[in-house]
């Protein structure tokens, strides 16, 4: 049992270092703020969280049970709630004064939700 839990813990943290990279690779290769803002904020928010559920589930397997252990997994289910809660907002914020501000690409949409919102 532990050595499945381990192996599982061990994808998930490879997996949320691998999606987190391809945000960083996103966020410098892309070039409009749309771009950008969708590389920094889905990815990124994944791979944080598939790294603390790994991190998690380490902790949980491995730990004993004392306060110490279960002030951890409460801080990483802290944080994971927190980016959860976060990233998405601020994303649609820095989306929509990107588009007020006029600084994304018209020519690459595919279509355009916000007509009528530029001021």
């Amino acid at each position: 049992m532990i050595l499945i839990a381990d192996i599982i813990a061990i994808g998930a943290v490879v997996s949320g270092a691998l999606l987190c990279l391809a945000a960083a690779i996103g966020l410098a290769r892309f070039r409009d703020t749309v771009s950008r803002m969708h590389a920094s904020s889905k990815p990124q928010t994944l791979g944080l969280m598939l790294t603390l559920t790994g991190a998690l589930l380490h902790v949980l397997v491995h730990g004993t049970r004392d306060t110490t252990t279960l002030g951890d997994l409460g801080l990483l289910t802290l944080i994971i709630c927190f980016a959860l809660g976060t990233a998405p907002i601020i994303g649609n914020r820095v989306g929509h004064e990107a588009y007020k501000e006029g600084l994304i690409d018209d020519a690459n949409l595919a279509r355009d939700d916000s007509s009528g919102c530029r001021g």
